[in-house]
């Protein structure tokens, strides 16, 4: 069989990250269905894992971390910066903010320093942020985590591996509520378990093509 083109393959994996961010956001403006919503953002976790392996696994030099995550957060973090400043300023549901200035002033430098999905709450001034939050999570683990999947040597590591990342996964998923902090799926180690599976993903994907497509 004719292999896929690499290009396709990515613009396939577009594709399905636009469909879950519809997802997300028809379900944020109020239809129903917050269990699809957890599982659509659960999938772009799996997807950015997937993406930064196959940009970076098979390359001939390491990620070097402090530039790999200086380079991602310059893209974002500037529009980020100024919504957390508007919430604070001009929505009246931030009300709480100057009524007690102390936990505002908390709650706003965890949001500027994207800290706030390691804390029990959150959703505090832009509630949506948490994906950041716990992606900024997800960049600093992994070129820890590629340089560790770059000594495995066959595919049955990479199945090992992955088994090992969803067992783990699974059971903080099962505790979920019964522990101190892991009490919402928002939790980052959540998203870095997740992400690492995505990028396992992708050796075991390349090797499935070159035994069954070619």
């Amino acid at each position: 069989m004719e292999a896929v083109n690499t290009k396709n393959r990515i613009n396939y994996i577009s594709g399905m990250k636009a469909f879950m961010l519809l997802i997300i956001f028809l379900i944020h403006a109020g239809v129903r269905g917050n269990q699809i919503s957890q599982r659509a953002c659960d999938f772009l976790f799996v997807i950015s894992g997937y993406l930064i392996a196959y940009k970076h696994l098979y390359a001939s030099e390491d990620i070097r971390v402090f530039s790999y995550i200086k380079n991602k957060i310059v893209k974002f973090y500037p529009l980020y910066f100024i919504c957390c400043i508007v919430c604070a300023v001009c929505f009246e549901e931030f009300n709480a903010f100057y009524i007690n200035l102390k936990s505002g002033f908390i709650s706003l430098g965890l949001n500027l320093a994207l800290l706030q999905s390691w804390t029990q709450n959150p959703y505090t001034f832009n509630s949506v942020s948490w994906f950041l939050s716990s992606l900024l999570g997800v960049y600093f683990v992994a070129p820890f985590a590629l340089k560790l999947f770059k000594k495995v040597k066959s595919k049955y590591g990479y199945v090992l591996l992955l088994a090992i990342v969803w067992l783990v996964r699974f059971l903080l998923e099962y505790f979920n509520g019964k522990l101190y902090y892991i009490n919402s799926n928002h939790f980052p180690v959540f998203s870095i378990l997740t992400s690492i599976g995505g990028m396992l993903l992708f050796p075991l994907s390349k090797d499935i093509k070159n035994n069954f497509w070619c």
